[in-house]
């Protein structure tokens, strides 16, 4: 399994100049990829979703293999 390591931002910027100069090859040979992560917007649940979520029968919640029987 790859080895997934938090980088600095001034690292992945370091990385962002100078991944374009690398030959085909040489690019073939890395394991890294860069991608834009979509923005995402805040949102508040409407009063349906609430209800519907905190109906025992469709949803729950589980820590550590346990179900919690009250949340609010």
């Amino acid at each position: 399994m790859p080895n997934f390591q938090r980088r600095s931002l001034k690292a992945i910027k370091r990385l962002e100049e100078l991944y374009p100069q690398l030959t085909d090859a040489q690019r073939n040979e890395q394991k890294i990829i860069f991608f834009a992560a979509p923005e995402f917007k805040r949102r508040t649940l409407t009063e349906n979703e609430m209800q519907s979520f905190l109906n025992k029968n469709n949803y729950a919640v589980w820590i550590d293999s346990k179900k919690l029987t009250t949340m609010f």
